[in-house]
């Protein structure tokens, strides 16, 4: 088992290409849209490369209990797996935590280096 990969949106195409697709992502919501008949919940996310969705499935009472008191211009640690379907792109979350710029601050740190570890 290895640590999971904090990643920038931009990145993810290079992980799917080394089969790697549990990740964590530090961003920003953009947008919240709850879809009821279709039991879904669709938070669009961004960092400093890009936008993606995090898609969370399931009876609107068990999906607010987990994103409720998330809206736009949260910042937000999501573990997820990484779904390509057709030429569509999300993360399927295993969990999402609401962080504060402290946190944020501190995740983006990690991940810098990171990055200067793997390259």
């Amino acid at each position: 088992m290895y640590p999971l990969p904090i990643v920038k949106i931009n990145e993810i195409p290079e992980y799917l290409d080394k089969e790697i697709r549990d990740i964590k992502l530090v961003c920003e919501v953009v947008d919240k849209i709850d879809l009821d008949e279709d039991k879904l919940t669709i938070i669009r996310v961004r960092d400093d490369t890009g936008t993606i969705d995090v898609r969370l499935f399931g009876e609107k009472r068990e999906r607010d209990l987990i994103i409720g008191g998330i809206g736009p211009g949260d910042k937000l640690l999501v573990i997820g797996f990484i779904v390509e379907l057709d030429s569509e792109m999300y993360i399927s979350p295993r969990g999402i935590r609401k962080i504060n710029d402290e946190w944020y601050d501190y995740y983006l740190l990690r991940y810098s280096r990171f990055r200067k570890r793997d390259h």
